[in-house]
């Protein structure tokens, strides 16, 4: 039996704050605890996207009523709000360069409002971007400039990781992290798959690139389920194929399969799933907290058992040695043996939290 810290999860999606078919805070969440993470970072497009103080307000207020385990929610940078970043940094976990929103408004083909992103942002939490976006070296330069701290999601090519050494030997103070299906999958997987889930996958790099993030991991900081949970399409188009792939309750599986495997240790695994995390996003100590897995005995990815809304995955039958047989978090027991035993608004905000003198 292994005991591990409260995991956390710095990636994840959902469709809206509330919804009784697509995945909210509280389907999030009780994914999380039954894959071993009470903590989770989520990225800001849903539906209405997560672009200023009165959308961040509500999707927080729904998550203090409905999530089971502790939470943040990353806000998209605009050329509108890079003005006011200051009226909703306080409950922000990060701020993200990757707008969901139009075109016109993305601060990735504005460099003054880039600027005022990097200028205004506090330094205790950091500026995101996606690794694919094209911008990202003129983002790693100015973030130098201003001495402000940037991260880099989903990591992915032999370039990419190039970049982010070069970035890190000069200096800068630059995070990254990668997702499961980079470190596991690549292009010659697609043809394996079943034809509805391609569609998922088609930014997986090619077997050089998933060698290169393995031969380089002492660079990744952190890992991170890109959990994806669209199980038909978006709530603006229903009817689309699915094109997302949910993560949290296969990813601590695959981290102790390569552990079991000798690709890394788990002291690796624990820095990048906790300590470095943490660190990185300035999230609070959870005290009496810690995961119970049963690495011995073997079971099944049953995609049908999920707590997720999204019933699918590339593992699906693949069998580990990782079973989550008991979530404590704060001294409570939140999740056991396939089973949520939290209540709704059991989490709290992780970016905005102000501890209680009486638990």
């Amino acid at each position: 039996m292994l005991t591990l810290p409260g995991l956390i999860d710095i990636q994840t999606h959902i469709s809206a704050a509330k919804s009784e078919q697509q995945e909210d805070w509280s389907s999030l969440t009780a994914a999380a605890l039954a894959g071993g993470f009470t903590t989770v970072l989520v990225m800001p497009d849903a539906v209405p996207a997560i672009t200023d103080e009165s959308s961040l307000k509500n999707t927080l207020d729904v998550a203090s009523d409905t999530a089971y385990c502790d939470f943040g929610q990353i806000i998209a940078a605009t050329t509108v709000n890079a003005r006011e970043t200051e009226v909703f940094q306080d409950q922000a976990a990060a701020i993200l360069l990757n707008s969901p929103g139009p075109e016109a408004e993305s601060v990735l083909k504005n460099m003054h409002a880039m600027n005022r992103i990097f200028s205004n942002w506090p330094k205790e939490k950091p500026v995101c971007i996606d690794a694919d976006a094209h911008p990202i070296g003129t983002a790693l330069f100015t973030a130098k400039v201003h001495q402000c701290p940037v991260h880099v999601f989903n990591v992915s090519t032999t370039e990419q990781i190039e970049l982010i050494k070069e970035a890190k030997e000069l200096g800068g103070n630059v995070t990254c992290s990668v997702s499961p299906h980079h470190l596991f999958l690549s292009q010659k997987h697609l043809e394996k798959m079943p034809e509805n889930m391609r569609l998922s996958f088609l930014t997986l790099g090619t077997e050089a690139d998933r060698r290169m993030i393995w031969k380089n991991l002492s660079l990744i900081d952190c890992f991170a389920s890109n959990h994806v949970p669209w199980p038909c399409g978006t709530i603006e188009k229903p009817d689309s194929p699915a094109t997302g792939n949910p993560g949290l309750e296969t990813a601590l599986a695959l981290y102790l399969y390569a552990v079991q495997g000798g690709f890394m240790t788990m002291e690796d695994l624990i820095a990048r799933c906790y300590t470095n995390p943490k660190r990185i996003f300035n999230l609070p100590e959870q005290l009496n907290t810690q995961v119970e897995v049963d690495d011995e005995t073997p079971f099944k990815v049953d995609p049908d058992q999920f707590a997720t809304r999204c019933k699918r995955s590339p593992y699906a039958e693949m069998e580990f040695h990782a079973r989550i047989v008991r979530v404590t978090l704060r001294g409570k027991t939140v999740y056991k043996n396939g089973k949520l035993l939290a209540k709704p608004g059991s989490g709290r905000n992780a970016s905005g939290y102000l501890p209680k003198l009486i638990e």
